[in-house]
């Protein structure tokens, strides 16, 4: 009891600038680690792409990052999520299936080996290409940890928007960096697309206590009509954004139509919340050491 009321504090603290003052405690102690994170950047490619990227997330709190992509990675995602989702046609009744927006959890635990995820798979390569690595690593200022990695359906909101589809930011620790790839169309408004208001914009909205707000929640000051950017593209559209800094909503998806999207989450250590298992695994052992801090083996 005494542990999970511990759990419970922090989970509330940690949403309040008080994160702030534990993150820079726990850094004193981790100083090593962030020289070691640090003089990993050098080893990373850097170009005039990359360097404009890295200017753009600094500045604006996110960026379009189709240019930087490898297309054979996207394409063997697509193909493991599709074989994933296929496997999952025969089990359409059940609750997984029928639920109206659900975690593909499944597409990610077929690929597990013992409840963690093979560097080697699509999954995971998805997350590791060396340029996109490269531009979330030099706006952090340190190669980061690859902190998990999703695959989640939007499918019609069937009431009103909640959770996920509410305007709020995410507090995995203070820093926290989305690398987002769709793998279904999202053309227009009727798709769900991921919503944010730019970090100029979101900086001046301050702390809250309700982490999840409505549009009419939203500070006076702010004009969604004016401020909000939408993310649309096709498939294998690619960005990336500091979810941590910028307001954010999406999954708003209309009758009709669905949102399938791929998310990889990262941030700068050392980790504010207690360490989890490892959800990675490096079976060949041959990595190089950008990969093995990513997935911190």
């Amino acid at each position: 009891m005494g542990i999970s009321l511990a759990r419970r504090l922090a989970w509330h603290a940690y949403r309040t600038p008080l994160a702030n003052a534990v993150k820079r405690t726990k850094q004193l102690t981790a100083r090593e680690e962030m020289r070691h994170r640090k003089s990993l950047l050098e080893g990373l490619p850097l170009n005039g792409r990359i360097e404009a990227a890295v200017n753009t997330l600094k500045q604006d709190g996110f960026v379009r990052l189709d240019e930087l992509v490898d297309p054979s990675i996207l394409n063997d995602l697509k193909n493991e999520v599709d074989s994933a989702r296929a496997k999952e046609a025969d089990a359409a009744s059940s609750a997984f299936g029928a639920h109206k927006a659900k975690l593909w959890s499944h597409a990610i635990d077929s690929a597990m080996v013992d409840g963690q995820l093979p560097a080697g798979s699509a999954f995971a390569r998805a997350a590791m290409q060396p340029a996109i690595v490269s531009v979330l690593a030099r706006t952090l200022g340190m190669v980061p940890r690859l902190d998990y990695v999703t695959v989640t359906e939007s499918k019609p909101m069937l009431s009103k928007p909640s959770y996920s589809q509410l305007w709020h930011r995410d507090y995995d620790d203070t820093r926290v960096l989305k690398y987002f790839i769709y793998l279904s169309d999202v053309e227009g408004v009727e798709d769900g697309p991921f919503t944010f208001l730019p970090a100029p914009v979101s900086d001046k909205i301050g702390f809250s206590l309700k982490s999840h707000r409505s549009d009419t929640d939203l500070p006076a000051h702010v004009n969604l009509e004016r401020d909000k950017f939408q993310i649309t593209g096709p498939q294998f559209s690619c960005f990336a954004v500091e979810t941590s800094r910028c307001l954010h909503m999406g999954s708003r998806v209309h009758p009709g139509h669905g949102r399938l999207m791929y998310t990889a989450t990262f941030f700068a250590p050392p980790r504010l919340y207690p360490e989890p298992v490892k959800p990675f695994f490096l079976p060949n052992g041959g990595e190089k050491d950008v990969e093995r801090a990513m997935l911190f083996a």
